[in-house]
């Protein structure tokens, strides 16, 4: 509406069309933190801990409880006595403020213990995306932005049968999945993550046509149908999804030809098919993923790095609880490395009948036990404490000895130097 592109019915509209791509995205971009436009906090995703069913919300690297939980339930001298585990005192006072405006009358009766809980195995994210409402929702995009650069092209009577398939009045599909364009005549993306709009105009060919891609990753072509064009243009338009607000998040390019030509196929599902069949589409989220999970160790470094390097005045006796404290801060990267050494050596012992007997004393390493606030067992957890213990030494003697910058210190926390350690 504030750009003149739509009236305020059809603006109206086309919110649910919007939450459709909103929603399908929402992992991702509560993975990279990504703020809405109309919020100042980053998305957040629930999940579900695999191994007692608890739900958290996950945003960037933040991830907290979606709501307490009950650790101990019982009645004491005819009064029920609850111990329970909260991500923050905030939520904590939430949840009392909640029972008491319930009538229910909540006292505190013993001390606050502070502590770290962790995740025994991988949570699960669930991604359902495309289908018809999906593409609408691209096709939607891609329209808002055809309108914006090239308001006349979109009033032209040849873009009515997309209009119509935005709206849902139209079966024929003006939108699909494309995974044969990712390595054309366009520029690299400025950003890691860049979601891109590329609108062009083709003079030779009398149409207009556009291709979204999401995250650097998966890419959308349309066909916005048959107009009267004058001159080559292409107008790409990239954005950063990570930046705080518009609009410091997109960079505008503009160029008198055509670029990443979209030809609109026999068959518009054959290149998502192709992709399933072969695994590329498979790969392509899990590259994302990768990516993803590297972005969040490089914020992890950036930030625990300086605050590592600060303590390399103090003295060595000074300086080792220090950087333990700082390392106790990333338990479960610490935890995950162990569960990827007692996994790897338990396969090995289970391939010999005189080793085979001690796997489960590898298992216990890093049991779980749900019944802890922790989520692991106290072997586990002592065990965690002899590990972090073990990389603080070892960042303290690269410290002293000028060996410590960025790459060694992802090494150490998710590489094979840690895991050797």
């Amino acid at each position: 509406m504030n750009k003149g592109i739509y009236c305020a019915a059809h603006n109206e509209a086309f919110s649910p069309i919007s939450a459709v791509l909103s929603d399908q995205l929402a992992a991702i971009n509560s993975l990279l933190a990504v703020r809405p436009d109309h919020s100042d906090e980053p998305r957040q995703y629930e999940v579900a801990n695999p191994s007692d069913g608890q739900r958290y919300l996950v945003s960037g690297l933040n991830l907290e409880m979606a709501a307490p939980k009950i650790m101990k339930d019982a009645t004491v001298e005819g009064q029920r006595q609850i111990q329970m585990a909260f991500s923050s005192e905030r939520q904590a006072e939430e949840w009392i403020a909640a029972q008491r405006a319930a009538g229910v009358e909540v006292r505190r009766i013993g001390p606050v213990q502070r502590g770290r809980a962790f995740f025994t195995q991988p949570y699960k994210v669930e991604l359902k995306t495309g289908g018809i409402e999906g593409l609408r929702a691209i096709a939607y995009v891609a329209l808002t932005f055809l309108a914006h650069y090239f308001p006349q092209t979109a009033r032209h009577p040849g873009v009515e049968a997309f209009k119509d398939f935005v709206l849902g009045a139209n079966g024929q599909q003006p939108v699909w999945w494309d995974f044969s364009t990712m390595s054309t005549d366009l520029p690299s993306s400025p950003f890691r993550f860049g979601n891109r709009i590329l609108i062009g105009l083709s003079a030779s060919r009398k149409e207009a046509f556009a291709r979204v891609f999401l995250f650097s990753t998966f890419s959308f072509a349309a066909h916005f149908g048959e107009v009267p064009v004058d001159a080559d243009e292409t107008m790409i338009v990239d954005i950063d999804p990570q930046a705080d607000h518009p609009p410091d998040d997109t960079l505008e390019t503009c160029q008198q030809k055509v670029l990443g030509e979209v030809r609109k196929p026999e068959s518009l599902t054959g290149s998502l098919r192709d992709a399933v069949m072969s695994g590329e589409g498979q790969a392509r989220w899990e590259l994302l993923f990768r990516k993803i999970s590297d972005w969040h160790l490089q914020s992890t470094v950036e930030e625990l790095l300086p605050k590592i390097e600060a303590l390399k005045s103090l003295e060595k006796r000074q300086r080792y609880p220090k950087v333990k404290e700082l390392l106790d801060g990333q338990g479960q990267r610490v935890l995950n490395l162990m569960r990827y050494i007692t996994a790897g050596l338990k396969r090995q012992f289970d391939t010999d009948r005189t080793t085979a007997r001690l796997a489960p004393a590898l298992e216990m390493l890093v049991a779980e036990d749900t019944n802890s606030a922790s989520g692991i067992s106290q072997t586990a957890y002592c065990a965690l404490e002899i590990a972090t213990g073990a990389l603080a030494d070892q960042i303290c003697r690269d410290l002293e000895q000028g060996n410590l910058d960025s790459a060694r210190l992802s090494l150490l926390l998710e590489g094979g130097p840690g895991a050797a350690i």
